[in-house]
């Protein structure tokens, strides 16, 4: 198991003892930058490596040996400023790569040695934190607060060289905590503008938006079985939307949380939603309709 501290630790815990096989220092070996809310990205772990985000003015990204800590290597600064994105593995033009969004950059690299693959350099986002939607086709959906909206951009591979280009980016679209979600070629989002939960086809449509029907905050989402469960950052109530683009319906609701910043991911296995607010966790059976 890997994880990496909110004061920039990166252990290794063996599952079977529950101890420390090795441990790096990324703030202090790499220059890596904590922001406002500390170091708050996932780990990668892509066949012998372990890869993380440095978001440093000198490196962009560390690859380790996963059983030793050993530096494979280590990428050229995609990014600067603060970001709380992690490293994600995508397959593009029948290549599998790794994309990371950090403020200003979004790049595909080759997992075993960190070649840069393409970059796309058009959209900022202040403070980037939902992880870009990677599609099969090669467009990948980038989104953030702050004003900064959204942009859709579709990479594609030709011989041996990769070529990016920007399909739209404009002010729509803009989900400051909650990462988007594609669903049957669709993309669903909480988005910061007073839009609220709103679909969005790839090529830019909006096909329905809640407006101020619904308040949610910075609450996030998740999709299952055509269901989108969507929590109110700020109000604590679970909501029960079908996921389709034919328009906006409210199957349920319920008041299940309390206090601030509910932000947290949720996590659903075998119909149990598992939700937390800041002082406390539940687990709710959705499993019945």
């Amino acid at each position: 198991m890997y994880t990496v501290g909110t004061f920039g630790h990166l252990y290794c815990f063996s599952i079977k003892t529950h101890k420390p096989v090795w441990n790096k220092n990324i703030k202090k070996d790499f220059g890596a930058e904590a922001g406002r809310w500390g170091f708050g990205q996932s780990p990668l772990v892509v066949d012998d490596l372990v890869v993380v985000s440095i978001q440093s003015g000198k490196t962009g990204m560390v690859a380790f040996n996963k059983l030793t800590g050993k530096v494979a290597w280590k990428s050229w600064p995609i990014g600067g400023g603060e970001c709380y994105t992690s490293p994600m593995l995508a397959t593009i033009g029948g290549v599998k790569q790794i994309v990371m969004f950090q403020r200003g950059v979004v790049a595909g690299v080759e997992p075993t040695t960190g070649k840069l693959l393409w970059q796309y350099a058009g959209y900022d986002g202040k403070r980037p934190i939902p992880n870009p939607v990677v599609m099969s086709d090669g467009r990948i959906f980038l989104t953030s607060g702050y004003g900064f909206g959204c942009a859709m951009i579709k990479v594609t591979k030709s011989g041996d060289k990769f070529a990016v280009k920007e399909v739209f980016k404009d002010k729509r679209s803009g989900a400051k905590v909650p990462p988007a979600i594609l669903h049957n070629g669709f993309i669903y989002s909480n988005t910061e503008t007073g839009d609220s939960l709103q679909c969005l086809s790839v090529d830019g449509d909006i096909k329905w938006k809640t407006g101020s029907k619904l308040s949610l905050g910075l609450g996030s989402l998740i999709i299952a079985d055509d269901l989108i469960f969507v929590i109110g950052g700020s109000s604590g109530v679970l909501h029960l939307v079908e996921a389709s683009p034919k328009g906006f319906n409210e199957l349920a609701k319920a008041k299940l949380l309390s206090g601030r910043e509910i932000w947290a991911p949720m996590a659903l296995s075998d119909g149990m939603l598992v939700i937390r607010d800041q002082s406390q966790m539940k687990c709710v059976d959705v499993s019945k309709k």
